[in-house]
């Protein structure tokens, strides 16, 4: 199953060497809507903390799909968080349930897709 990729400005273009360092990744630039599966791998960065945040994978990046009864809407890509390296980092969409990153484990957040990059 494949899942749309994220527009401009969605990270989709970038990944993380093994350093953490973001770099651009030619072949990543060209795709297009569809090119990226559901279970991608992709690591987290946060608006407000250097470096990388959290390890997950991509369950959707349709508009439409809900991450706790709420849309998504087109700016956010719907992620299952793996591992956690920055734990008391707030959720943009916090529930009752999950205030910060370290609660969302084995869980799905919505995470703003320009800051979601693909990773090996």
């Amino acid at each position: 199953m494949k899942v749309a990729s994220g527009g401009i400005g969605s990270g989709v273009g970038n990944y993380i060497s093994g350093d953490n360092n973001i770099a651009v990744q030619s072949k990543l630039k060209k795709m297009t809507a569809g090119d990226i599966s559901v279970n991608a791998k992709c690591k987290l960065l946060h608006w407000s903390v250097d470096g990388v945040v959290a390890e997950g994978r991509i369950a959707s990046t349709d508009p439409k799909a809900k991450v706790h009864h709420v849309p998504l809407g087109g700016s956010y890509w719907k992620v299952w968080i793996d591992k956690v390296f920055v734990e008391k980092v707030e959720l943009i969409r916090p529930n009752e349930e999950m205030l910060f990153l370290e609660d969302a484990i084995g869980s799905t957040v919505a995470w703003a897709s320009m800051f979601i990059v693909l990773s090996d």
